[in-house]
């Protein structure tokens, strides 16, 4: 028998970091998720904060400068965590160790040192500790994924480096014209998501 949104309580959930990402988590992937009810907002920068509770409407009241202030003042199950990579770990260990699930924005950390720590730390907390990887489910890389699956698609390993300027289409070679020269090299990486493509 299936459960509805409607008939299971909402994940409480505090959201940390309101720059560039965190802010866009904020605006628009959280707020009128039907699954979530975001109960506070964290980032040290005032102006960030204020920006925020502008632009999406909510209260003040639900805006704090530090993880501590939001844990201790509300009810929230769960902590999603979208901030500069050097403080992932220690904000997802601050909120394991509150008692929350967390899910971290990739990269995970820094070092393998600290992502085994945290992995660590949930397990014996009996928490769960998720990695983002929302764009494995768009659409574009769901249907890179079925042609490389169909071998329409692969990695031609014999080919490195630059793609011949005859080959890339007039807007992209207009694009790159308009880049700073450091960073006209014309090479195309999927590595951050190689696993997304198997």
């Amino acid at each position: 028998m299936a459960i509805s949104v409607g008939e299971m309580d909402k994940i409480k959930l505090i959201h940390v970091g309101l720059g560039a990402w965190g802010g866009n988590w904020a605006a628009h992937v959280l707020q009128g998720h039907p699954e979530i009810e975001t109960v506070a907002y964290v980032d040290m920068v005032v102006d960030k904060r204020e920006r925020m509770a502008a632009r999406t409407g909510e209260p003040m009241s639900k805006f704090f400068e530090s993880l501590d202030a939001a844990v201790a003042a509300t009810n929230a199950e769960a902590v999603s965590i979208a901030v500069p990579l050097a403080l992932h770990e220690p904000l997802a260990r601050q909120a394991l160790e509150a008692g929350m699930h967390v899910v971290v924005e990739k990269p995970f950390t820094a070092t393998m040192a600290e992502a085994k720590g945290l992995v660590a730390l949930a397990a014996e907390r009996n928490r769960i500790l998720a990695v983002s990887q929302n764009y494995r489910f768009y659409p574009a890389a769901r249907m890179v994924a079925e042609l490389v699956r169909l071998e329409l698609f692969r990695q031609d390993r014999r080919r490195q480096g630059r793609f011949p300027p005859q080959r890339l289409c007039r807007t992209h070679r207009q694009h790159q014209r308009a880049q700073p020269a450091a960073r006209r090299h014309g090479r195309a990486s999927l590595r951050p998501h190689a696993d997304d493509y198997r």
